[in-house]
């Protein structure tokens, strides 16, 4: 098919919830490196997604001749799964704008193929589309839409099976996500599990001495790295009640987190009466300067409640990191406790603390795990999940 630009390569839109918004933004990311992998791999990708954010463009055109476009909605500058509770006037806008903005674009680049990532809301936006328009729709589950988002009512776990029951082909970033999607809708075929997969040329080990220098740091010090978002599923209290000892007793220790969210002024009183100076909240940091954050760490410390397969988690073993993760998702299927890395007993502060404390005191396990991290690692490259989303392309478009 000949897009209206003229190029012969297929037109694919992707519908997103989430893609940076703006120069140094970390929100989308993975969506954005994976609009570029199929880019190169002979596709020409149009990016339709919410405009949360005064400083968002509305129309872009992104590397690789990527088109973005984002349709407005009232979302009071914050992500729809960071309010407590459905704003359901906000979604219907949300979805109208979403709807209308997804058919102008099919009306001037026709497409052969919609990718939704996450599940709920844009994957209703896709059936819409995919019913109008007569062309195939793949439901790329990423991890909050279906253990988070889904579960929050009855309405978000109907209209999430509707999704799924009514998508051509339904993929997921772990295989965790690929059974709690077949317990939410029984009978589903198996997802294709297709990991976002790392730059694992981006994130390597690294001169730690130099990444602190760059970020302002001082050099002298052992550092504890947390990366995500300051919300609760992510084991933001199980961190505080696992580390207060330790920092107030370890002078020399110090903790870097990288990440932003409604927990962020609780965790800088907490930072305050606890570990004055010694706890650094660096916000939202953008995606190309995570590398130097992770290079300047000792160890890194996932505490989370809920998982599907977190990048952090990999770009932490690519960098050569020592990590201490929590038991969850496919975590256990990464991680293989005290071979690679540590996992978490039971999700308690105490279990925690005991797993930080033994990697810190031991600096030969410590060096073990995180050599045998950064070699095991290696087989989740981005390039991989590339060619298996293309390929997954390639089979829809010979089944329609």
């Amino acid at each position: 098919m000949e897009s209206s630009s003229g190029s012969s390569r297929p037109n694919v839109l992707f519908l997103t919830n989430g893609y940076p918004d703006y120069p140094g933004s970390f929100r989308g990311h993975f969506v954005r490196r994976m609009a570029q992998g199929v880019t190169s791999r002979g596709y020409r990708v149009f990016v339709v997604t919410p405009k949360v954010y005064p400083e968002s463009r509305l129309f872009e055109i992104d590397s690789g001749n990527i088109g973005v476009f984002r349709f407005p909605y009232p979302s009071g500058g914050r992500q729809l799964i960071q309010t407590s509770s459905v704003p359901v006037a906000a979604m219907v806008i949300y979805l109208a704008n979403a709807l209308l903005m997804s058919y102008r674009v099919a009306r001037k680049h026709p497409f052969v193929l919609i990718h939704v990532h996450w599940v709920i809301p844009m994957g209703l936006v896709g059936e819409c589309l995919s019913r109008a328009l007569g062309i195939p729709m793949l439901v790329h589950a990423m991890g909050s839409d279906i253990h988070t988002y889904a579960i929050r009512n009855r309405i978000l776990a109907a209209l999430t099976r509707h999704v799924l029951r009514h998508t051509d082909a339904a993929a997921a970033v772990s295989r965790d996500l690929d059974d709690r999607m077949n317990a939410l809708a029984p009978g589903l075929p198996p997802a294709h599990v297709i990991p976002n997969g790392i730059d694992v040329q981006a994130f390597r080990p690294g001169d730690r001495h130099d990444a602190r220098k760059k970020l302002g740091l001082p050099v002298e010090a052992t550092y504890l790295l947390f990366v995500g978002g300051l919300i609760p599923v992510k084991g933001i209290d199980l961190l505080q009640q696992a580390l207060s000892p330790l920092l107030r007793e370890r002078p020399d220790l110090r903790l870097i987190m990288a990440g932003d969210g409604p927990l962020r002024s609780e965790v800088e009183t907490w930072a305050g009466r606890t570990a004055p100076g010694r706890v650094h909240l660096l916000g939202g940091v953008a995606h190309e300067s995570m590398p130097t954050v992770y290079r300047a760490a000792n160890v890194f410390i996932l505490p989370s409640r809920n998982e599907g397969l977190p990048n952090a988690l990999l770009e932490a073993m690519a960098s050569g990191l020592p990590c201490v993760a929590s038991p969850v998702g496919d975590i256990p299927r990464v991680i293989r406790h005290g071979g690679n890395g540590l996992l978490m007993g039971s999700q308690d502060a105490s279990e925690l603390r005991k797993q930080v404390l033994r990697v810190l005191d031991d600096r030969i396990e410590a060096a073990h795990l995180a050599d045998r991290a950064f070699e095991s690692v290696q087989a989740f490259s981005e390039q991989i999940s590339f060619d298996r989303v293309v390929r997954l392309y390639e089979t829809l478009g010979k089944r329609r």
